[in-house]
Protein backbone atom coordinates (compact mmCIF):
# COMPACT_ATOMS: atom_id res chain seq x y z
CA UNK A 1 0.00 0.00 0.00
CA UNK A 2 1.13 3.53 -0.68
CA UNK A 3 1.54 6.37 1.81
CA UNK A 4 1.04 10.12 1.45
CA UNK A 5 4.81 10.48 1.27
CA UNK A 6 4.85 7.97 -1.62
CA UNK A 7 2.21 10.00 -3.46
CA UNK A 8 4.20 13.18 -2.98
CA UNK A 9 7.46 11.53 -4.09
CA UNK A 10 5.88 10.06 -7.22
CA UNK A 11 4.02 13.22 -8.18
CA UNK A 12 7.28 15.22 -8.05
CA UNK A 13 8.04 13.72 -11.47
CA UNK A 14 4.86 15.32 -12.81
CA UNK A 15 5.66 18.60 -11.06
CA UNK A 16 9.07 18.61 -12.74
CA UNK A 17 7.51 17.83 -16.12
CA UNK A 18 4.84 20.53 -15.70
CA UNK A 19 6.69 23.30 -13.81
CA UNK A 20 3.85 25.82 -14.11
CA UNK A 21 1.41 23.48 -12.34
CA UNK A 22 0.94 24.27 -8.66
CA UNK A 23 0.76 20.92 -6.83
CA UNK A 24 0.18 21.72 -3.15
CA UNK A 25 -0.61 19.96 0.12
CA UNK A 26 -4.42 19.75 -0.39
CA UNK A 27 -3.79 18.08 -3.74
CA UNK A 28 -1.42 15.56 -2.18
CA UNK A 29 -4.19 14.75 0.30
CA UNK A 30 -6.75 14.44 -2.50
CA UNK A 31 -4.52 12.21 -4.64
CA UNK A 32 -3.79 10.01 -1.63
CA UNK A 33 -7.49 9.73 -0.75
CA UNK A 34 -8.35 8.81 -4.33
CA UNK A 35 -5.45 6.42 -4.96
CA UNK A 36 -4.88 4.98 -1.47
CA UNK A 37 -7.35 2.15 -2.00
CA UNK A 38 -5.22 0.65 -4.78
CA UNK A 39 -3.03 -2.24 -3.70
CA UNK A 40 0.09 -0.93 -5.39
CA UNK A 41 3.66 -0.21 -4.43
CA UNK A 42 5.46 3.11 -4.64
CA UNK A 43 7.38 1.80 -7.67
CA UNK A 44 4.11 0.92 -9.43
CA UNK A 45 2.67 4.35 -8.71
CA UNK A 46 5.84 6.01 -9.98
CA UNK A 47 5.64 3.97 -13.20
CA UNK A 48 1.99 4.97 -13.66
CA UNK A 49 2.76 8.67 -13.16
CA UNK A 50 5.71 8.39 -15.55
CA UNK A 51 3.60 6.73 -18.25
CA UNK A 52 0.83 9.32 -17.91
CA UNK A 53 3.36 12.19 -18.05
CA UNK A 54 4.93 10.68 -21.19
CA UNK A 55 1.58 10.31 -22.98
CA UNK A 56 -0.34 13.41 -21.90
CA UNK A 57 -0.10 17.11 -22.51
CA UNK A 58 -1.65 17.76 -19.11
CA UNK A 59 -0.72 17.21 -15.47
CA UNK A 60 -1.70 13.63 -14.49
CA UNK A 61 -5.16 13.44 -13.00
CA UNK A 62 -6.29 10.80 -10.53
CA UNK A 63 -8.53 9.40 -13.26
CA UNK A 64 -5.64 9.10 -15.73
CA UNK A 65 -3.50 7.30 -13.14
CA UNK A 66 -6.34 4.91 -12.24
CA UNK A 67 -6.98 4.29 -15.97
CA UNK A 68 -3.33 3.30 -16.35
CA UNK A 69 -3.82 0.61 -13.71
CA UNK A 70 -7.08 -0.57 -15.29
CA UNK A 71 -5.25 -1.11 -18.57
CA UNK A 72 -2.07 -2.67 -17.19
CA UNK A 73 -3.07 -4.82 -14.24
CA UNK A 74 -3.91 -8.30 -15.45
CA UNK A 75 -7.04 -9.67 -13.80
CA UNK A 76 -6.69 -12.98 -11.96
CA UNK A 77 -7.09 -16.15 -13.97
CA UNK A 78 -10.35 -17.88 -13.25
CA UNK A 79 -11.08 -21.57 -13.34
CA UNK A 80 -13.84 -21.86 -15.96
CA UNK A 81 -15.92 -24.02 -13.62
CA UNK A 82 -15.68 -21.49 -10.79
CA UNK A 83 -16.30 -18.32 -12.81
CA UNK A 84 -18.64 -16.14 -10.79
CA UNK A 85 -19.21 -13.25 -13.17
CA UNK A 86 -22.81 -12.05 -13.55
CA UNK A 87 -22.07 -12.05 -17.28
CA UNK A 88 -21.08 -15.71 -17.30
CA UNK A 89 -22.65 -17.63 -20.13
CA UNK A 90 -22.73 -20.93 -18.25
CA UNK A 91 -25.65 -21.45 -15.86
CA UNK A 92 -24.86 -22.54 -12.28
CA UNK A 93 -26.98 -25.71 -12.61
CA UNK A 94 -24.97 -26.76 -15.63
CA UNK A 95 -21.72 -26.18 -13.72
CA UNK A 96 -22.93 -28.33 -10.81
CA UNK A 97 -23.97 -31.09 -13.19
CA UNK A 98 -20.66 -30.93 -15.03
CA UNK A 99 -18.71 -31.10 -11.76
CA UNK A 100 -20.74 -34.11 -10.67
CA UNK A 101 -20.11 -35.86 -13.99
CA UNK A 102 -16.39 -35.20 -13.63
CA UNK A 103 -16.38 -36.59 -10.08
CA UNK A 104 -18.38 -39.65 -11.19
CA UNK A 105 -16.05 -40.32 -14.13
CA UNK A 106 -13.02 -40.24 -11.85
CA UNK A 107 -14.54 -42.59 -9.25
CA UNK A 108 -16.35 -44.99 -11.57
CA UNK A 109 -14.28 -47.70 -13.28
CA UNK A 110 -14.86 -47.89 -17.03
CA UNK A 111 -17.22 -50.61 -18.23
CA UNK A 112 -15.55 -53.58 -19.79
CA UNK A 113 -16.95 -54.58 -23.14
CA UNK A 114 -16.92 -58.31 -22.25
Amino acid sequence: MITKADVLDCMMLAVAAFPTYNFDRPQVEAYYECLGDLEISKAELFEAVKQVVQTSSYFPTVAAIRDYFKKTIVPPTYNALEFKSPNAVVAPDFIRELKQRLRDSVHTPPESGV
